[in-house]
């Protein structure tokens, strides 16, 4: 006679796989649209799924993570290179060219990342701090010279006692 009872498989390792449900496949999307330096790990544990599956998701979609994460790591010297890329390639005749507008908004903007990167103020408040109070230094001292010269006029007139 043949036995018929069934074999018993063995145990597997480690956790038992969880159900990738569709509602977690699209969570781990949003995070990454919305948090684009988020890491595959941090998605895969916000959405409780595998690392395995947050990558295949995002590759589906044309999310490279991992070279998010190298932009990321090095977006600095990106920018930095690309910055240069642009000025080098302002010409003379580019800059003749341009509006005064554009000319002036573009020196702003200069004397403002100059100011930024070797740690000035950016503030518009400390520049028109000082504005307002060397006007009103100035009113002080332009009343106080009337003042003094009506008096001075007065004196001489004889109208003041």
């Amino acid at each position: 006679m043949i036995d018929m009872q069934p074999v018993e498989q063995p145990k597997r390792r480690g956790r038992p796989p969880r159900e990738v449900t569709e509602t977690r496949k699209s969570q781990a999307l949003q995070i990454a649209k919305k948090r684009p330096f988020a890491s595959i790990r941090q998605i895969a544990e916000e959405t409780g799924i595998s690392r395995t599956t947050a990558a295949e998701v995002l590759a589906k979609y044309k999310i490279n993570k991992q070279e998010v994460d190298a932009y990321a790591a090095n977006q600095a010297d990106i920018l930095m290179g690309l910055q240069h890329r642009i000025t080098a390639n302002i010409s003379d005749s580019d800059i003749e060219k341009a509006s005064l507008k554009d000319k002036i908004v573009a020196a702003s903007i200069c004397l403002d990342k100059h100011r930024l990167i070797t740690g000035q103020s950016t503030s518009n408040i400390a520049s028109w701090t000082h504005v307002v109070s060397e006007s009103h230094r100035s009113q002080v001292i332009d009343n106080a010279k009337v003042a003094h010269s009506t008096t001075e006029c007065d004196k001489v007139d004889g109208s003041v006692d």
